[in-house]
């Protein structure tokens, strides 16, 4: 009788030691598995750390750059050229986009934004051609009485912020691709070699304490701008500096 006991409870017992150990094996598994999350997220917080340490060692660099060249005696202040100011800052915002993943994530975000932008802006800028070339075919030998004359001004208008808002996409999309290059083109070096940010050019300084250069557009001045876009229509002086009734040189 004794064994047929020692036989039962060792029966009774093996599937609970069985157990047990399969209990302590699933425990032993997620312990596991949470050490090895928890390295990952030790490991991502290194990453940060780095690009944060990056990312400020490049803006004091920047900022030490900026704070000696306005720091000089006037008596000894070099001449800095408008190409190499723009050389200079170009490759230091290029060198924090190469090493600052979250600078490069949000570049390559503006660039795909600017790439649809300008598509829009060239339509609506060919559009508004289109109309001024519809009302010269249809009224341009025609007078002019009021209702015209008023629609003329708003053709205008529409032609002068079609032109405003396209030079804008093309001057962004030339900042964007310096940014990524880390060069400025060459045609901006040849618009501009040899302006010089003197004491004299701060002097007559705009209210942004920038000297007073002649305007410049993207438009004429990149070849790539200039040969994608049609010549605008050039009106007849009126009373708001444009034509009424009357569009020439379409």
């Amino acid at each position: 009788m004794e064994k047929v006991q020692e036989i039962v409870n060792l029966q009774i017992d093996f599937p609970q030691q069985k157990a047990l150990v399969t209990a302590e094996k699933v425990v032993n598994e997620m312990k596991e598995h949470e050490h090895l999350l928890q390295k990952e997220l030790w490991k991502a917080q290194a990453m940060l750390e780095m690009a944060k340490q990056s990312s400020y060692k490049q803006e004091r660099e920047v900022a030490e750059l900026l704070q000696s060249e306005s720091g000089h005696n006037e008596t000894m202040q070099p001449q800095i050229t408008v190409t190499m100011l723009l050389k200079t800052l170009v490759s230091k915002v290029h060198i924090i986009y190469c090493n600052v993943p979250e600078a490069q994530q949000c570049i390559n975000q503006l660039i795909e934004k600017n790439d649809a932008e300008r598509a829009d802006r060239k339509e609506e800028f060919n559009n508004v051609q289109a109309d001024i070339l519809s009302y010269k075919v249809i009224y341009g030998n025609k007078p002019t009485d009021y209702k015209r004359e008023q629609f003329s001004v708003k053709l205008s208008r529409n032609l002068v912020n079609a032109k405003s808002e396209l030079e804008y996409a093309e001057t962004e999309k030339i900042a964007l691709d310096c940014i990524q290059k880390g060069e400025i083109p060459d045609w901006i070096s040849k618009h501009c070699p040899y302006l010089i940010l003197t004491a004299a050019a701060r002097a007559t300084a705009g209210p942004l304490g920038l000297p007073h250069f002649q305007q410049w557009s993207p438009l004429r001045a990149s070849p790539r701008a200039a040969d994608a876009m049609p010549p605008p229509p050039r009106f007849n002086q009126g009373i708001y500096g444009i034509s009424h009734g009357q569009v020439t040189g379409l």
